[in-house]
C-alpha cells in the first residue's frame, strides 16, 4: 500500500492531517491556513513560500500576540547563504562555496581562507533610512583563525557606524557562535556597508566557515518571528534566507485585540499602497511636533502599554494642542484617512483637529472617550470612522477627512479637550493618508513612507481542477452521421471520420446532427488536426460558444446541452487548410469546483459595484471567476458571486442591504460552488439561491488565483475544491 505525503498510519488506520479541513468526507486539495501555518497545493502538504507567490517591494508592519508593533520578516541582504556571489564584495580572501554542514543542518556554509599579512574584508551595501536601528548578523565557526572582525560602515557620510570590532573570543572551532550586532544610521545615512568580515589579517592563510547573513530593522517591537513555513532550511525563529533580492515576508501571526485577549488573525493583507504624509509619526515633542497652548512630555519605559508615545497636558486654554511642525499638502476633495493610538491620561476627554493654516479655519472632532462628535468643519468635512480597541486601555481614533482646501496647508493636531490645566491624554503613531480607511501603521523618521501594496498568488500549479470523467458512450458514429457542407466543394470527406478543407477563404461550415443529446448534461468533444498550414479551425455547438483552434494536435472542449440541441459544427475561418479526425463526442460527469475563505476585511461604502474582491481565479475577461462586494446605488456590503464561460456571464448575489456593512476589521466567511450548470454561494453559513443557467464552467485550469486582488483586511483560511460540495456543503464550509 503506498502512504501520500498527506496521510499517516496510526493503530493500523490511515491519519489524514488536513482532514479538519473536509466537507462532507471531500478534503479540499489546496489549502492556506495563516492562522495554523499549514499548507496544502494540489493534494500534497506544502509550505506557504512553497504554495504561494507573494510580493511586497518593502517593509511592513504587522501586530504581535502581546501587542506590539513589529517588522514583518524580512532580510535587507542577498544571497544570505552564498558568499561567492559578487554581491559580496571582497578584497582578498578566498570563498569556497558548501564546505561545511550550516546551522540548518544541511551542508550550505562557505570556507573563508583569509590572505596571509593582508587586510581581508568581505561586505555587501544595504539601504537604511536615517536615525533607524538595525540588527545585523551571521554565523561563524573557526578552523584556525587567530583574528576575526565585522564593522558597520556609513557610505553616505563616509564614517564608520560601528567601528571594526573584534568576535574571535566568542568564536570556536566545534560550534557555530550568532554575531549579533546592533546599529542605528546616522543623520542622512542612506546607505550602510555591512562587513562580516572587516580587516582581518590572518596567519599562514587561517580559515573559518561563515554562514546565514541577515539585516533587519529593530525598531519599533523589531522584527516578527518568521513562520516555519518560510525558514528554509534553517530551524532559526530569527533567520530569513534570501538570494538575488532582499526578501519581504507576508504578514503572517498578525493579532488583533478581540476586548479580553490578543488573537491571530492569520495574514494581514493590503493590496493598497499607502503613503504616512506625516515625517514625524510617533508625535514626539520637539522633533516634527510643536505645542500649542499645551506641554507635551516624552513618555519612557512603555508608558502606553507597548509603547512610549508623549504626554500632552493642557496649559488652561481652549486651543491646547500637540501639533505637526511641517505642514501637509493636500488636495482638496481628495478622501484622507486620519488616525492614531491614544491613552486616557488625567482627562478622560480627547480633542483631534485638522486645520488650514492659510484661511485659518479647522475641522475637529471631540468629546469625552468612547462618544466623540464632529463640532466644527470650517476646513472640510470631517467624519468619525471608529474609535477602536486597539489594546488594553488604548484606543485608535480613525477619522475621514475630506479638505476644501489645497496646498502645504494641512495641520492635524492631538490635545485633551479640557481647558483644566494639567489635564493630559497620551498619543502615539499618528498617520494621515489618502484612503477612506485608516491601514496598518507606517513609521516615520523624517519624511513621509510609503507601505508598497501586497500581491498574493497561487500558481496554477499548486490549483487542483476538476478532471473530466466518460460516463457515457460513444456518440459519434460514423456509419450514422454524414457530413453536410454547406460549400459542397469545400470539405471532402474523406470515409472513416476523416474530413479535409482546401483552404477556400470564406466560412465553410460542417455539420453533424441527430445526437441523442440530453438537456443539461455534459459532453466532451475531442478531435484531431493534421496537415494544418494556414487559417483557424472553429468548433461550435449549435447556438453556444465558440472553441478556436490553429495549428496541429489533439483538442478537447467541453460543453452542457441546451434544450433541443442535437448538432454541433465545424467552420473553416480564413482559409483553413488540413485534416479533421479521430472526432468523439461522449458524455462526461460535470466538472465542478468550490471556494472558501474567511477572515476580516476593512472598507468604507464607496457606491461602486467592485468595492472590493476577496479572489479572482482568471484566465482572461472573457474566461474567469471571482467574488466581491458590491456597494452600488443602494447596495451596502452586498456579496456577489461571479463566473464568465466565453464570455457568458453568471452570477448570484445578496439582496441589499448585504451582510458586511462598511467598518474596520469586519469577520467575514464566504464559499461558493462553480459548475458548468450552476453558481451558487454561501455568506456566514447562509446560502444563496442557486443560478442554474450556465451552460460551461470557465476553463481556468492553466490560470493563477489571485487572493485578495483588491483587499484591505486579514485572511485567515482559504480553501479549494475540484468537486461540487453542494449548497449543504458551501454553508457548512461558511460558518
Amino acid at each position: 500500500m503506498r502512504i501520500g505525503l498527506n496521510t499517516s498510519i496510526v493503530g493500523g488506520s490511515l491519519i489524514n492531517p488536513f482532514a479538519a479541513y473536509a466537507i462532507g468526507g471531500q478534503t479540499p486539495q489546496t489549502i492556506a491556513d495563516f492562522e495554523a501555518d499549514k499548507y496544502r497545493a494540489d493534494g500534497t502538504t506544502s509550505t506557504a513560500a512553497s504554495l504561494l507567490t507573494h510580493t511586497r517591494t518593502g517593509n511592513a508592519v504587522q501586530v504581535a500576540d502581546d501587542g506590539t508593533l513589529q517588522w514583518a520578516g524580512h532580510n535587507l541582504l542577498r544571497y544570505s547563504e552564498d558568499f561567492t556571489n559578487a554581491a559580496w564584495l571582497k578584497t582578498s580572501p578566498t570563498v569556497l562555496a558548501n564546505q561545511d554542514t550550516a546551522p540548518s543542518g544541511y551542508f550550505t556554509a562557505d570556507l573563508i581562507t583569509l590572505d596571509s599579512g593582508l587586510s581581508d574584508d568581505i561586505s555587501q551595501d544595504v539601504t537604511v533610512l536615517p536615525s533607524v536601528s538595525y540588527t545585523f548578523s551571521f554565523w561563524v565557526k573557526n578552523v584556525d583563525s587567530d583574528e576575526l572582525k565585522y564593522r558597520v560602515y556609513d557610505q553616505t557620510n563616509q564614517a564608520d557606524i560601528v567601528a571594526v570590532t573584534s568576535y574571535i573570543a566568542d568564536v570556536n572551532t566545534s560550534t557555530y557562535s550568532k554575531i549579533t550586532v546592533s546599529f542605528t544610521a546616522p543623520s542622512g545615512c542612506t546607505t550602510a556597508r555591512i562587513f562580516p568580515v572587516s580587516n582581518s589579517r590572518a596567519t599562514n592563510g587561517s580559515q573559518f566557515y561563515l554562514w546565514g547573513a541577515h539585516v533587519y530593522r529593530s525598531d519599533l517591537g523589531g522584527m516578527a518571528d518568521i513562520p516555519t513555513s518560510y525558514r528554509g532550511l534553517s530551524s532559526s525563529n530569527t533567520y530569513l534566507p534570501t538570494t538575488s533580492a532582499a526578501r519581504y515576508l507576508p504578514r503572517v501571526g498578525h493579532h488583533v485585540y478581540n476586548g479580553s485577549a490578543w488573537v491571530n488573525e492569520g495574514l494581514l493583507h493590503e493590496s493598497e499602497a499607502r503613503t504616512n504624509l506625516l515625517v514625524r509619526s510617533e508625535t514626539v515633542n520637539g522633533t516634527g511636533w510643536v505645542d500649542i497652548s499645551s506641554t507635551s512630555t516624552n513618555l519612557t519605559d512603555n508608558a502606553l502599554g507597548v509603547f512610549d508615545g508623549v504626554s500632552i497636558s493642557s496649559n488652561g486654554a481652549d486651543f491646547h494642542r500637540l501639533a505637526v511642525a511641517n505642514s501637509v499638502d493636500v488636495t482638496s476633495g481628495t478622501v484622507y484617512a486620519f488616525s492614531c493610538l491614544v491613552k486616557q491620561g488625567t482627562s478622560g476627554r480627547l480633542k483631534i483637529t485638522i486645520r488650514d493654516t492659510v484661511s485659518a479655519t479647522e475641522s475637529s472632532i471631540k468629546g469625552a472617550f468612547g462618544s466623540l462628535t464632529v463640532t466644527a468643519t470650517g476646513a472640510g468635512s470631517l467624519e468619525l470612522i471608529s474609535e477602536r480597541v486597539f489594546a488594553p486601555d488604548i484606543i485608535q481614533v480613525s477619522v475621514r477627512f475630506t479638505p476644501n482646501f489645497s496646498g502645504a496647508s494641512c495641520k492635524p493636531s492631538i490635545g485633551p479637550d479640557s481647558a483644566v490645566s494639567g489635564e493630559t491624554v497620551i498619543a502615539y503613531a499618528a498617520q494621515l493618508e489618502v484612503g477612506p480607511t485608516p491601514s496598518s501603521y507606517i513609521p516615520t523618521s523624517g519624511s513621509a513612507v510609503t507601505r508598497a501594496a501586497d500581491v498574493l498568488t497561487i500558481p496554477a500549479a499548486n490549483l487542483p481542477w476538476p478532471e473530466p470523467v466518460v460516463i457515457g458512450e460513444e456518440l459519434f458514429d460514423t456509419a450514422y452521421f454524414n457530413a453536410q457542407d454547406t460549400s459542397a466543394t469545400s470539405w471532402t470527406d474523406n470515409g472513416d471520420a476523416t474530413y479535409t478543407h482546401d483552404g477556400t477563404s470564406g466560412t465553410n461550415f460542417l455539420f453533424f446532427d441527430g445526437f441523442p443529446f440530453i438537456a443539461g448534461r455534459v459532453y466532451a468533444v475531442s478531435f484531431t488536426v493534421s496537415g494544418a498550414t494556414t487559417g483557424t479551425l472553429n468548433a461550435k455547438i449549435d447556438t453556444g460558444a465558440t472553441y478556436s483552434v490553429k495549428g496541429n494536435g489533439n483538442y478537447t472542449f467541453y460543453y452542457t446541452a441546451p434544450s433541443g440541441q442535437d448538432g454541433f459544427q465545424f467552420a473553416s475561418i480564413s482559409g483553413f487548410d488540413g485534416t479533421l479526425s479521430n472526432i468523439s463526442v461522449r458524455e462526461i460527469n460535470p466538472l465542478a469546483v468550490s471556494i472558501q475563505m474567511d477572515g476580516t476585511l476593512t472598507y468604507a461604502d464607496e457606491g461602486v459595484t467592485a468595492q472590493l474582491k476577496f479572489w479572482s481565479w482568471q484566465e482572461n475577461t472573457q474566461n474567469r471567476t471571482f467574488a466581491q462586494v458590491n456597494t452600488n446605488s443602494t447596495n451596502e456590503g452586498v456579496v456577489l458571486f461571479q463566473q464568465n464561460a466565453s464570455g457568458v456571464s453568471d452570477s448570484v448575489g445578496e439582496s441589499p442591504p448585504g451582510s458586511y456593512s462598511p467598518g474596520i476589521n469586519v469577520p467575514f466567511n464566504i464559499a461558493s460552488r462553480h459548475g458548468s450548470t450552476f453558481i451558487n454561494g454561501a455568506v456566514d453559513g447562509t446560502a444563496l439561491t442557486a443560478d442554474t443557467t450556465p451552460t460551461a464552467l470557465p476553463d481556468l485550469s492553466t490560470a493563477d488565483f489571485e487572493i485578495g486582488p483588491t483587499f484591505m483586511g486579514t485572511i485567515e483560511t482559504f480553501r479549494i475544491w475540484a468537486d461540487d460540495i453542494g449548497d449543504v456543503g458551501i454553508e457548512e464550509a461558511s460558518t
